[in-house]
């Protein structure tokens, strides 16, 4: 057997993986209302464990192999991958933020924020200064997490959140922007913390 590792309810459509695959399974009901397997998403090379969606229905995902794949809906409904980002560790934890931005985190308890990169077609620099510290705990350090030139890619790392001692163990965005994050109460680095962050992540 497997253990679902991630779920996602889209519509009439459930998306799940498992600790035992390295594809996103897409089950749609059929007429006698049973759900089946429609078609699957394989560009991981080990199991995924986290799938969000963002407001423009991309879907980004995570797995063991140190990847983040931004899935791209095209005009039929099915998903591409569009981008691939490769990390030094496994990211355990995405959330989906406003302005299809998103952020996510490993078990060093840093929460790093990407969004649509603004340069990819004009190559300005519009940045902030590398190393620049921001208010509550933000760095927008620009060493973006992906390979290569980062004015080629879709998303780019606008900044990380550090005020966490510990693993963060959940997050969740308000409608009003703010967005909560939650320490871990595991092994030696015991975070019992919930950090209010105010929505001026640029």
């Amino acid at each position: 057997g497997c253990i679902i590792a991630s779920l996602k309810i889209e519509g009439d459509k459930i998306l799940t993986s498992n600790n035992s695959s390295n594809s996103i399974y897409i089950w749609s009901q059929n007429p006698k209302g049973e759900y089946a397997i429609e078609s699957s998403l394989t560009m991981h090379s080990n199991p995924v464990v986290c799938m969000v969606e963002l407001e423009n229905g991309n879907l980004i995902t995570s797995g063991t192999d140190k990847l983040i794949i931004v899935w791209e809906k095209n005009e039929t409904g099915f998903y591409e991958g569009k981008e691939t980002i490769t990390e030094e560790y496994i990211v355990k934890k995405i959330v989906s933020l406003k302005d299809n931005k998103f952020g996510y985190t490993g078990d060093d308890g840093v929460l790093k924020i990407m969004a649509k990169n603004s340069n990819k077609s004009n190559n300005e620099e519009t940045s902030p200064s590398e190393g620049q510290e921001n208010k509550e705990g933000e760095t927008n350090k620009e060493d973006n997490a992906n390979d290569g030139n980062e004015n080629q890619k879709e998303y780019k790392k606008i900044c990380e959140l550090k005020r966490h001692t510990g693993k963060i163990n959940c997050m969740r965005e308000l409608k009003n922007g703010y967005l909560f994050t939650g320490g871990a109460n595991v092994n030696k680095n015991k975070d019992h913390h919930i950090i209010v962050w105010k929505p001026d992540i640029s």
